[in-house]
């Protein structure tokens, strides 16, 4: 009995038992059927992983030249950003300059305007003054052509008489 006992134990333990291509998990049995599919299992993803860095080592140098030129760029943006600050700092200054200029030309523009008002209304009162007495010339020159003919008349008279 104990013969059949151990039979029993010994058909189960092996009918229970899987086979295994990875000899570090286990088990009773080993395949090498399994094991040579494992293998080429493992290889395949090692090609897989060598093409993956790979492709990830190019785009590192694609993103390393790139940034290289962006960096290059960067410093070019920079020299055309302090010559412009340059510029503007210069017309800043010029800003002011021209504001205080137009100030002081303002003033004198203002002075001189006011220089020609008062000069248009002296030509102003000299024209009306100049008017007012051209009137009193024509105004005299009339009444001596009235006086003249009065006494062009009475002058008649006179020789008849």
């Amino acid at each position: 009995m104990k013969k059949v006992f151990l039979f029993w134990v010994a058909a189960f333990l092996l009918t229970g038992c899987a086979t295994t291509g990875d000899p570090t998990k286990g088990g009773i049995f080993w395949s090498e059927d399994k094991a040579k599919i494992r293998l080429d299992n493992q290889r395949h993803m090692l090609s897989q992983t060598k093409a993956a860095a790979a492709q990830t080592k190019k785009e590192s140098q694609k993103l390393s030249s790139r940034k290289s030129s962006l960096q290059a760029e960067i410093f070019r943006q920079e020299k055309i950003l302090a010559s412009l600050d340059r510029q503007v700092r210069q017309l800043k200054v010029q800003l002011v300059e021209t504001k205080n200029l137009s100030s002081a030309k303002l003033a004198e523009k203002q002075k001189a305007e006011q220089e020609l008002e008062r000069i248009q209304q002296e030509i102003t009162t000299l024209q009306n003054a100049q008017n007012k007495q051209q009137a009193a010339v024509a105004r005299k020159k009339k009444k001596i052509e009235e006086l003249s003919r009065e006494i062009d008349s009475l002058l008649e008279i006179l020789t008849y008489l």
